[in-house]
């Protein structure tokens, strides 16, 4: 096939041994295939800047030189009258077309148009300025003149600017004419850019306030829209980060094909929506009267609001909200958690120390894991691991830590069944845990399994009936993590790797009643910048300090200190802690527990169904 530069090369090949200049005011020679295929007849190209250097360039050579020029009104008489002088121009290429109505299509249309040109353009005269404009327009962008609305004239710019950087020529003409009579500014139209950001503006009055002034529900538009969002000239919406409505959005997708290509997290607009419904909720939960298991529902909600936030980034501040859990909560703790023992029904007073009693009033194959560290935030995380490898359900109950939320105190009494006033602490947990069970069942210990680790392995269940089970990998993964969406992140990689669900599915498959628990949440701190005294402290952990007597815990002074004693629970030592998201001491930010906080005090209790 003919190609659209031949007859280029052939007019300036018959100069091919001279130093001849070349009028390029359609700009042809800045095509590469015409250029290489010219550079075999000429030893050199040299576009002119300075009469001075180009005298001096033609005086040392002696080989054919081809001087690209603009116009012949740059050239001097000396030029003009020693040496030839040939234009070349679109006319070359489209003898039959109106110069005028084609100067601003690029290399890419001159060929795609010249392929129509040479296979199907019937006609013999040559056409008027508007004729060629029409064939011109119609065979490279299939559109049709005259412009009616303004979407036509935007649905012309749009392929027009998949092309072009700058608005020149014919189809400047066309915008100046048109976009006056159709009120648009046109100074918004005038390059690719100011162009796409303009059209960007409309599509987000689109969506956002239903008043745009353009209708993306005209198929001039709509066929073309997600090229725009594609190729990366727009910017697609993300309808989280907006205040949107929700049944115009959805109404939206279902008429038009081409909306859902312009925008992403649709599928979120529900978990935004639910966001907020779950905010209100817990809003109003605070203002009423809350006893602990309103507070498992408050710990529950609170909890899934900072994974929604998080793992959907939605960005909604939360401050103000966990400033009213944080205080209520303590005001929660000062003066009811030390009665907490006292009620001895699981359901409705559920210190972690009362788990495996509630489990063992069952005679059927038990498996208890503790997943140490596992808040709330982050079962919702595990949940939607299981969800996706397994078909489960789950009773969500929950449980209080022993404060202070230390794994000595909080996980050894899920195992002994004892608070740490009637723990003596001579066994390990494995030790506690099978003692527990040889007492309330007549079952043999090589019945009973129970392993401490980092990551959950497939084992043989071949003649086990209770099951304990320690897994690490979440503490490790919190203390490690510098951010929610960090941590949630590293526990999701974490399990994508591990045989978690396969532990978990092969219990289930030998009909075991599968539990899981935790002994504390965490917490993201930073630090206080205050060490306690060494000497007189009984343990230590980043956010509370046991001492033997209240005078010694008061004698320490910070800013939100706060003394607590529980003699139900923890005896005659007093805690140390703070009423803030603060750790002891001016270490890096992160995750750690021993305090009083909803996150770390109120933790899963899951009953995992098959």
């Amino acid at each position: 096939m003919e190609k659209w530069y031949n007859k280029i090369i052939e007019k300036l090949n018959e100069y091919q041994h001279e130093i001849i200049f070349v009028i390029d005011d359609d700009d042809l020679l800045a095509n590469d295939f015409l250029a290489d295929q010219l550079s075999e007849s000429f030893n050199e190209f040299y576009y002119y800047t300075m009469e001075l250097k180009l005298r001096k360039k033609i005086k040392n050579i002696n080989s054919s030189l081809l001087v690209i020029v603009e116009s012949d009104k740059n050239l001097s008489s000396y030029f003009l009258d020693h040496f030839r002088i040939v234009k070349i121009s679109l006319e070359d290429v489209f003898p039959l077309l109106n110069k005028r109505a084609i100067d601003w299509i690029s290399n890419s249309e001159i060929r795609a148009l010249y392929n129509h040109y040479q296979n199907n353009f019937k006609r013999y005269e040559k056409l008027n300025y508007n004729e060629t404009l029409k064939y011109v327009l119609k065979n490279l962008y299939s559109f049709s003149l005259p412009i009616d609305n303004l979407e036509s004239l935007i649905s012309l710019l749009i392929k027009y600017y998949f092309n072009h950087e700058k608005l020149k020529g014919a189809i400047r003409k066309i915008v100046v004419e048109d976009g006056k009579k159709l009120n648009v500014n046109i100074n918004n139209l005038t390059n690719q850019k100011k162009f796409f950001n303009w059209l960007e503006d409309q599509w987000y009055q689109y969506i956002i306030n239903q008043n745009s002034k353009l209708d993306f529900d005209d198929k001039k538009i709509q066929y073309i829209l997600d090229n725009c969002f594609e190729q990366g000239y727009m910017e697609k919406l993300d309808l989280i980060k907006e205040n949107i409505d929700i049944d115009y959005v959805t109404n939206k997708i279902k008429n038009n094909f081409s909306f859902n290509s312009g925008i992403i997290n649709f599928n979120k607009l529900t978990v935004k929506e639910f966001f907020h419904k779950e905010y209100d909720l817990l809003s109003r939960l605070l203002d009423q009267e809350i006893n602990s298991i309103v507070w498992g529902n408050i710990a529950k909600k609170w909890s899934h609001l900072v994974y929604l936030n998080e793992n959907n980034k939605l960005n909604n501040d939360l401050n103000e909200l966990s400033k009213r859990v944080d205080n209520n909560f303590l005001d929660f703790i000062t003066n009811d958690y030390n009665d907490l023992v006292y009620d001895q029904r699981f359901k409705y007073a559920p210190l972690n120390n009362k788990i495996l009693p509630y489990l063992l009033k069952n005679d059927q194959k038990t498996a208890l894991i503790c997943l140490d560290g596992m808040s709330y935030k982050d079962w919702f995380v595990i949940k939607n691991y299981l969800d996706s490898n397994l078909d489960l359900k789950y009773h969500s109950h929950f449980s209080f830590a022993i404060i202070p939320t230390i794994t000595s105190y909080s996980r050894r009494a899920i195992f002994s069944a004892k608070t740490p006033l009637e723990d003596d602490g001579r066994y390990d947990e494995e030790k506690l845990f099978r003692e527990n069970v040889l007492e309330s069942k007549k079952i043999k210990n090589q019945n009973i399994f129970f392993e401490r680790t980092n990551e959950p392995k497939i084992f043989e269940l071949l003649g086990y009936e209770y099951i304990g089970l320690i897994y690490n990998f979440v503490d490790e993964i919190a203390h490690q993590a510098t951010s929610e969406s960090l941590k949630f992140n590293n526990l999701e990689n974490f399990l994508d790797e591990s045989e978690f669900s396969a532990v978990i599915n092969k219990l289930i498959e030998n009909n075991f009643r599968v539990y899981l628990c935790s002994d504390h949440g965490n917490l993201y701190c930073e630090g206080n910048g205050f060490n306690p005294s060494r000497d007189l402290i009984e343990k230590r952990a980043s956010r509370s300090v046991l001492y033997r007597s209240r005078k010694l815990a008061e004698n320490e002074e910070f800013e939100n200190r706060l003394v607590l004693n529980f003699p139900n629970i923890i005896g005659e030592e007093y805690i140390l802690t703070m009423k803030n998201r603060r750790k002891f001491g001016n270490s890096e930010a992160g995750f750690t527990h021993g305090g009083v906080n909803i996150e770390e005090v109120i933790i899963p209790f899951i009953e995992v169904i098959g």
